[in-house]
């Protein structure tokens, strides 16, 4: 990862493979104090979809809010938000492949 200090934000760039298979993702981190860190990919862009758990502002759906606040204290980046992302790409591709988001989650569409 490569990271960097912009206008008081930490941003992170990063990468993912699933598999040997799958395509290389590209994603940034991007996390001000006092606020909770957040995922956008980069490469490929990934439009927006109510059927797969990424944010109309283009930002992946990691966590159900209500059950975890991202606190930099007792929470580190690299063991909650890094591994989760990767989780997230995995089941981006097996949506691909199946039409249906196949992990267990919160719906949060906005009807």
């Amino acid at each position: 990862m490569k990271f960097q200090i912009k206008n008081g934000k930490l941003v992170c760039y990063g990468y993912c493979k699933p598999s040997e298979y799958s395509r290389t993702y590209h994603y940034r981190i991007e996390w001000k104090p006092g606020i909770s860190p957040k995922v956008f990919p980069v490469d490929p862009h990934i439009e927006y979809d109510d059927d797969i758990h990424i944010y109309r502002e283009g930002n992946l759906c990691l966590y159900y809010p209500k059950d975890f606040i991202y606190d930099a204290k007792s929470s580190h980046i690299y063991e909650t938000i890094m591994p989760w992302t990767h989780e997230w790409f995995v089941f981006y591709e097996l949506y691909q492949i199946k039409g249906k988001w196949l992990h267990p989650y919160v719906e949060h569409r906005k009807i």
